[in-house]
């Protein structure tokens, strides 16, 4: 017995339209040919699959197989072809993702990474900067997707975004900083030191005025809050507040080996429920993401899946 994918298009066909005429219409043959078609298929299983005595044709038991395994072999195609056309676009694609500093600290780096090691010939820009400026590309259509600070991006209705973390921050400083050695520090503490980070989105601002917290000068024009220090790299970050007074905040988790190290410390100045990092995915709602660009998404949510894991 040779069954092709036809022969339940066929049956299918039969099925849904109830006449010959009619399915041979939608299955673009003349009726003639779809009937040799149904009587061949019938001889080659040795059973009759439609009742023709009434109208619309009845299909038997043989034929409601036929019908089922069908809409099941449909689903299995359009995921074949759905992964060969995906495998196609990673194999020959581009892939050009902007990150802000903590999502390419966080994520996009690690993500770079392992998407390499799957597929070679993969052709990657990863570009860094502010995430409000990463975010302007994305809306200008400059790049299709960002992993950054996501507030502002949804005030703005040309843009989708997909959260990836929201974990708390901790303000932290050298070992041996002149704030280490009180028996406690208060928010206001933290002025007397310049404070080292990138530009702060607007939802920090409320948080900052209520603590009294003075890090920076506020910008009117962009919403943002520049900080003393202005960085746009954790590396220089990191290496600055090791190499002054000047204070920081992060995810801790991306300072373990600091931590742990003991070269940086983290500064206990009670909650602080507004400094929490909001990362995620921005892209345009109008723009189709490439094959690529699925991929570097599906593994930053590994990576992130397993860091909470941890």
């Amino acid at each position: 017995m040779h069954l092709t994918f036809r022969h339940f298009e066929l049956v299918e066909a039969i099925h849904n339209c109830g006449t010959l005429v009619e399915a041979a219409k939608i299955l673009g043959i003349s009726q003639p040919a779809l009937s040799n078609a149904l009587q061949a298929l019938e001889a080659q299983i040795g059973e009759i699959l439609f009742d023709r005595s009434v109208k619309p044709l009845r299909p038997n038991r043989f034929a409601r197989v036929f019908i089922e395994r069908g809409k099941q072999i449909t689903i299995e195609k359009t995921e074949i072809l759905r992964d060969i056309s995906r495998l196609n676009g990673l194999e020959s694609g581009r892939l050009t993702v902007a990150a802000s500093m903590y999502g390419a600290q966080s994520f996009a780096e690690q993500a770079i990474a392992r998407v390499v090691k799957l597929y070679p010939q993969l052709q990657i820009t990863l570009l860094q900067g502010n995430w409000l400026e990463v975010t302007k590309s994305v809306l200008q259509g400059k790049i299709d997707l960002a992993l950054a600070e996501f507030s502002y991006a949804q005030t703005l209705p040309e843009l989708a975004t997909e959260l990836v973390n929201n974990d708390p921050c901790y303000f932290f400083c050298r070992a041996g900083h002149p704030l280490t050695q009180q028996k406690s520090v208060t928010w206001t503490d933290l002025n007397a030191y310049p404070y080292a980070d990138t530009r702060l989105a607007d939802r920090f601002t409320s948080g900052l005025s209520e603590a009294g917290i003075i890090l920076g000068e506020y910008d009117p024009v962009d919403r943002v809050t520049i900080p003393k220090i202005w960085v746009e790299t954790f590396s220089a970050l990191k290496q600055i507040i090791k190499n002054s007074d000047a204070i920081g905040s992060s995810r801790p988790l991306l300072l373990k080996d600091d931590l742990a190290s003991g070269e940086l410390v983290l500064l206990d100045v009670g909650p602080h429920p507004w400094l929490v990092e909001y990362l995620g995915f921005i892209y345009r709602k109008d723009r189709h993401l490439s094959p690529a660009l699925k991929m570097f998404m599906e593994t930053v949510r590994a990576i992130e899946q397993e860091n909470r894991d941890q």
